[in-house]
């Protein structure tokens, strides 16, 4: 950066699962796609330790998330690009690892890597699906909001809690929202009492249809 001179960071959203298989992955991959209708400058970042991005978009990038860090070294904005992959719709895709990596990169190596994607794009939503460690952390203390996927069940809204818990240590509890996946209309279930008990409003409620 030169000395003086105003840098615009875009939007972080992150999109976490209260407890695996609740959705995280299909509502981050349609939340990025909306994004990219609204400005033609959104990135889809999956950090899922096993990456799905890519597969519900049909899609088999040649890169990875792995290889930009394994890049940091020598990464810059062109070569960053270079490792997306373009959707016909526009979005970006940075895609997640097909493989378990036996050594995980470091927090600082994410900052670097998602400092570089917040200067590069207006939007960028995280996909960190079922993953809770310090690089979801990061990614949620950037963000100008994280939303929990749940179902509206006892075990995926106790998980909920939990999770925003975990996350909101470092001061990122008010910008928790709940969506509730796979949404349907359940006797005794009271949206005021769990917002209260995960002090998290619900944002939105995808219907339980299938198709």
């Amino acid at each position: 950066r030169k000395p003086g001179s105003e840098t615009t960071r875009g939007k972080v959203f992150t999109v976490v699962n209260a407890k695996g298989g609740s959705g995280a992955t299909t509502v981050a991959v349609n939340l990025a796609l909306a994004l990219e209708e609204i400005n033609p400058s959104t990135a889809l970042v999956d950090l899922s330790p096993l990456g799905h991005c890519a597969l519900h978009l049909g899609m088999k990038p040649p890169f990875t998330i792995s290889d930009a860090i394994t890049n940091l070294h020598r990464l810059d904005s062109a070569l960053l690009e270079s490792f997306m992959a373009r959707h016909d719709r526009g979005l970006q895709i940075l895609a997640g690892a097909p493989t378990l990596i036996p050594i995980e990169p470091s927090a600082s190596d994410y900052a670097r890597l998602f400092d570089m994607i917040v200067e590069m794009f207006h939007y960028t939503v995280v996909d960190a699906s079922s993953r809770l460690d310090s690089a979801t952390r990061l990614a949620s203390n950037l963000s100008e909001k994280i939303l929990l996927v749940a179902h509206a069940d006892v075990a995926s809204l106790w998980s909920a809690g939990r999770v925003s818990q975990y996350l909101g240590e470092s001061g990122s509890r008010d910008r928790f929202a709940l969506v509730l996946n796979r949404y349907r209309k359940v006797a005794g279930f009271n949206e005021a009492e769990t917002e209260a008990a995960i002090g998290a409003p619900v944002l939105w409620r995808i219907p339980n249809q299938y198709f």
